[in-house]
């Protein structure tokens, strides 16, 4: 579980979640029950997938609610968490969505567990599904300018020679 700042703890003990998550509580059995069922895996497999997805996204959108979202840092990002359970959200909606990445807060709802606990897992999920992207590879530049390659610009051989020289000569003259 994430280590909660003494800032995170008094902002999360400030405006306690208190009976917020209570109304989700059927739909989250559910859901954990369907994942723990036995049933054959065809099934009815789709519907349970939605049906997982959307209460993950009732979940999602009823944390981001309340102010310790507004007022809690993301670990990873320094942004609220409110706007990377907002991430998290349009992907699900996308349907890049997993249910065991999402369990580990779901049972600890279900168990009526401590406010801290749950934002402590809030922030392991965001750490979790929030990857920082690697920057595009950037080609090749000369004089701080993208060089693009394109065949279809390239009529015929004189074109291609009068480009290649063009290009030889900026580089020489510098």
């Amino acid at each position: 579980m994430a280590t909660l700042s003494e800032h995170d703890i008094e902002l999360i003990a400030r405006d306690p979640l208190g009976g917020s998550l209570d109304h989700l509580m059927k739909s989250l059995q559910d859901a954990e029950q369907s994942c723990s069922s036995k049933s054959d895996p065809h099934d009815d497999a789709n519907n349970f997938e939605q049906d997982r997805q959307d209460i993950i996204s009732r979940l999602l959108t009823t944390l981001m609610g309340t102010k310790v979202a507004f007022r809690l840092l993301s670990k990873t990002s320094g942004r609220d968490v409110a706007s990377d359970l907002a991430l998290l959200f349009s992907r699900i909606r996308k349907g890049d969505f997993t249910y065991s990445y999402y369990r580990p807060l779901v049972r600890l709802v279900l168990r009526k567990a401590s406010d801290s606990e749950i934002w402590s897992a809030v922030l392991d999920l965001i750490t979790t599904l929030t990857r920082v992207t690697p920057p595009e590879s950037v080609p090749a530049t000369f004089d701080s300018t993208p060089i693009t390659h394109s065949s279809a610009s390239q009529q015929g051989v004189e074109q291609t020679r009068e480009l290649v020289e063009r290009k030889v000569f900026e580089e020489i003259r510098l």
